[in-house]
């Protein structure tokens, strides 16, 4: 038996005893998945659309930020259908202290981003940030966990110190493109313009929509002159 086969038969045993002591359980019903490295059952695997943004340097991510940004590239997990599974669990993230989905998707996207040729070399992931209020209300920012999974992955820093929130905008939801756009003007607040100077660095949302957020985040960062911007969300608009 020659040693590359030992080594996987090694690792099913491995990965057979850590499913029988830590089962590995869907995120949308909680029954056992198939794979250990799995976010998903088969069954609610059926009910998502996942992209593969990540393959491609342009791609639909991207064309939101057509003549707005210098992006370099950027890329959504999934694409976001109201009311649907991945928009319910985004929901739990957000309002129901379900910390653990949120770094857990973090933990899954890093792997996929660390196998594609436009995530490499990456040197710090900026989540974007929520205003102190809102974040001291819901105790965490759900942006920071899923960055601190992605980071791990892409053997890269994170921090919350570069740029803040220094207004609480109110809820976007029913807000048309023009007036997200309008209402993001003037957000954001860079702290550290020395820290990302020349940097490649990553920004990272739950949500990508009219794309009005990360854009005023984006702009912001650019006065810093970091050498690329990319960004990655967990869900994107249809």
């Amino acid at each position: 038996m020659d040693i590359q086969k030992i080594k996987q038969l090694m690792q099913y045993g491995i990965e057979s005893v850590l499913d029988l002591i830590y089962p590995n359980l869907c995120m949308g019903c909680e029954r056992r998945c198939n794979n250990q490295k799995d976010l998903f059952c088969l069954s609610c695997q059926s009910k998502i659309s996942p992209t593969n943004h990540y393959a491609h340097l342009i791609n639909p991510f991207t064309e939101h930020f057509n003549g707005r940004i210098n992006l370099y590239t950027g890329a959504s997990l999934y694409y976001y259908v109201r009311g649907g599974l991945v928009h319910d669990i985004l929901e739990q993230i957000k309002y129901r202290n379900r910390e653990d989905l949120a770094y857990k998707f973090g933990q899954y996207y890093g792997m996929i981003l660390s196998e594609s040729p436009y995530y490499q070399n990456i040197d710090v992931i900026i989540p974007v940030p929520l205003h102190k209020k809102r974040q001291a209300q819901r105790g965490y920012n759900q942006c920071s966990l899923i960055a601190k999974g992605i980071a791990e992955a892409l053997h890269c820093s994170i921090s919350d110190q570069i740029i803040m929130r220094k207004i609480n905008t109110l809820t976007q939801t029913d807000k048309s493109r023009i007036d997200r756009i309008n209402n993001m003007e003037g957000v954001f607040h860079i702290l550290n313009l020395t820290d990302i100077h020349q940097k490649n660095i990553l920004i990272v949302d739950d949500v990508l929509t009219t794309g009005a957020t990360l854009e005023s985040c984006a702009l912001e960062l650019l006065k810093a002159k970091p050498a690329t911007i990319r960004m990655a969300t967990i869900a994107m608009g249809l």
